[in-house]
Parts: structure tokens; C-alpha cells; sequence
């Protein structure tokens, strides 16, 4: 499982999605980076972000 922090005064709080990056599917991320075959991985999640 991802899991995303930010910085908030002195402590981090978890977020349910980055602040950076709103539109980063987390579940999405975690499933083609558990893949056997990395060139495979990345080109399929390009794909996923080309469909969008």
C-alpha cells in the first residue's frame, strides 16, 4: 500500500491523495508498480495516463 504524508507545522499528516499531484491515481500507481516486468509497467501505466 502507498501511503502519502505531508508536512504540516512540525509534524507530517497522512493525506488520502498528494498535494502535489492531485490527480495521481494512488491504487493505480501501487498495482503497476507491483508488476514482474518494469519496462512492461511503465509502459501500461503511460497507457493508463494517455486514455485519460
Amino acid at each position: 500500500m502507498i501511503s502519502v504524508y505531508c508536512l504540516r507545522s512540525i509534524e507530517y499528516e497522512l493525506v488520502r491523495q498528494s498535494e502535489l499531484l492531485p490527480e495521481l491515481d494512488l491504487r493505480s500507481l501501487e498495482f503497476y508498480s507491483r508488476m514482474a516486468d518494469q519496462y512492461d509497467a511503465v509502459n501500461a501505466f503511460i497507457e493508463t495516463l494517455q486514455a485519460k
